[in-house]
């Protein structure tokens, strides 16, 4: 393993060290999670990475990241997301309950936190809570806006195979029972367990009527 030591001020990819120290440890068994390299947010001494990013009032954000600790004395580690200087979040890693190593495996995690924003202008810090020259490992950090994703209703109807055979009936749908009838594509079909006939409609509604007719029946 190989480290190199980024004092405060110092810029590690778009974030920036601080307080403390923080370093970047290469790893020459290929243990980190993503590329070569991870960060441990304890140099010579405790660290903090900040990082502001643009934001819009009322959305929310995710902060993604893997998560492990410098296994170096076996000490517990301890870290704490704070956004915009409070703290939403805490991990703790014990090397000696994960048995993580430099050489064969770091034991990764994986973390997701959502942060709601309330201006234009949002901090991230990650801090290490624990002295020493030793701390959390941190890899693979990423901010992304959660988008939301809207579902549509499903109607989903059964119904047994036709004499004519699976393609011999014709899914209708109605505003009143007495029609007029309109034919319906529905989004997928199936032969479900028992011979029968599954199928989905996309965006059903709860106030129309449906029926099945065999193909070529009015």
């Amino acid at each position: 393993v190989w480290y190199q030591n980024f004092p405060v001020g110092s810029d590690l990819d778009g974030w920036t060290v601080a307080s403390g120290s923080a370093d970047v440890v290469r790893h020459l068994t290929g243990t980190a999670i993503a590329g070569a390299q991870s960060v441990d947010l304890n140099g010579f001494s405790a660290g903090t990475l900040t990082r502001s990013f643009a934001t819009e009032t009322g959305k929310t954000y995710q902060l993604k990241f893997n998560f492990s600790g410098n296994p170096i004395d076996g000490q517990i580690r301890e870290l704490e997301v704070r956004w915009n200087g409070q703290a939403v979040a805490a991990f703790s890693w014990n090397p000696m309950e994960k048995g993580n190593s430099f050489q064969t495996d770091m034991k990764w995690e994986s973390k997701v936190v959502e942060l709601a924003a309330s201006g234009p202008t949002s901090t991230v810090e990650l801090v290490s809570l624990r002295s020493g020259a030793s701390g959390p490992e941190i890899d693979n950090i990423s901010f992304t806006q959660v988008t939301a994703i809207t579902v549509e209703k499903a109607l989903l109807l059964t119904w047994d195979i036709p004499a004519s055979g699976p393609l011999g009936s014709i899914l209708e749908s109605a505003e009143s029972a007495d029609g007029p009838w309109q034919i319906v594509q529905p989004a997928f079909l199936n032969l479900a367990p028992g011979q029968k006939i599954t199928a989905t409609v996309i965006g059903a509604n709860a106030a129309r009527f449906y029926r099945i007719r065999p193909a070529g029946a009015n």
